[in-house]
């Protein structure tokens, strides 16, 4: 493995990151990749970068942060000393203009070129105009990111940022627009806003024994019927929303019985308030998808689904 070019202009390299707007701290640690590949490619004997990424991601006197963050300065340090090419900083918005394909099997590209119809997918699903912005902001940065890092699937991305040092908010946002940019590749859409009137249309196949898309068809006839008993408006369309996303969330979660749904909401550290309403709902599915039972509003309760009075605190499915 000759580094003889990376040797004899590593003082560029660095310079460039100044100039590009790199912070000091990453710059730093760029500088400290630098000198060790150039040492430890002759003491290795190393035959090229995959043996470099292998030593740093093994090398015990480094931290787990700090091997992740080397693997990202290799990626630049390879692409410069093999294609003499200067990385660009990811929140340079210019470097959006530039056509520029990614590093790994899974190209960015077409994502970039099709931007705009991106941003129209996030509008036409009832996303607000401030969280298309974050999505968008935060996707430019993985194309571009892309290019220096060699990422073969979404997961490969999902794995990079959650090992990164990012704040919580910053690796959510990073894996909401991940999860928006893989649907957007593979099916041309984008999955709605949670509480969005569409959010029915992203329904998939359940994964798990318990059938929930086959109530996709049959939501308006519920609707219809809660309507003629007198529900209110808002209360027929929070429910319906709920339910919608329950069948949706069966596409992606393996669930077998009512019981385990009703269990997953519990683990994910709601309110009480919203876990209550979740039982209702819950409920109102089961007697309607399992025995074809309507919901009474305040009538005599059905012998099977009995409601709990307002004082219960121990609501058990």
């Amino acid at each position: 493995m000759d580094v003889t070019y990376l040797q004899n202009n590593a003082s560029l390299l660095i310079e460039h990151m100044r100039m590009d707007g790199y912070s000091a701290s990453f710059i730093k640690l760029c500088r400290s990749a630098t000198n060790h590949v150039i040492s430890q490619s002759v003491q290795q004997a190393w035959t090229s970068y995959e043996d470099a990424r292998k030593w740093f991601a093994s090398a015990e006197q480094f931290s787990e942060l700090t091997r992740n963050d080397f693997h990202f300065a290799i990626n630049i340090i390879e692409r410069f000393d093999v294609l003499h090419e200067f990385p660009h900083h990811p929140v340079d918005a210019y470097q959006m203009v530039r056509s520029c394909h990614s590093a790994g099997e899974l190209d960015l590209l077409p994502l970039q070129e099709r931007m705009s119809e991106f941003e129209q997918a996030l509008i036409d699903k009832g996303h607000r105009l401030e969280y298309i912005k974050s999505i968008k902001s935060t996707a430019a940065k993985i194309i571009i990111s892309a290019r220096v890092n060699r990422w073969d699937s979404f997961q490969d991305i999902r794995d990079h940022y959650e090992a990164s040092g990012l704040s919580a908010f910053s690796k959510r946002m990073h894996r909401l627009a991940i999860s928006k940019m893989e649907s957007f590749l593979n099916y041309g859409k984008v999955p709605s806003h949670r509480n969005a009137p569409h959010c029915i249309e992203d329904a998939m196949p359940s994964l798990g024994k318990l059938d929930l898309l086959q109530l996709k068809e049959h939501l308006p006839e519920l609707e219809r019927y809660m309507n003629e008993h007198q529900y209110s408006h808002d209360y027929i369309r929070r429910i319906v929303l709920r339910i919608e996303r329950i069948i949706v969330l069966a596409g992606r979660i393996e669930w077998d019985s009512y019981q385990e749904i009703l269990d997953w909401f519990r683990s994910q550290d709601y309110g009480d308030a919203f876990i209550t309403e979740t039982y209702t709902i819950v409920r109102i599915m089961s007697a309607w998808h399992l025995y074809g039972t309507f919901p009474n509003n305040r009538e005599t309760p059905h012998p099977i689904w009995p409601r709990e009075n307002s004082y219960s605190k121990s609501a058990h499915f």
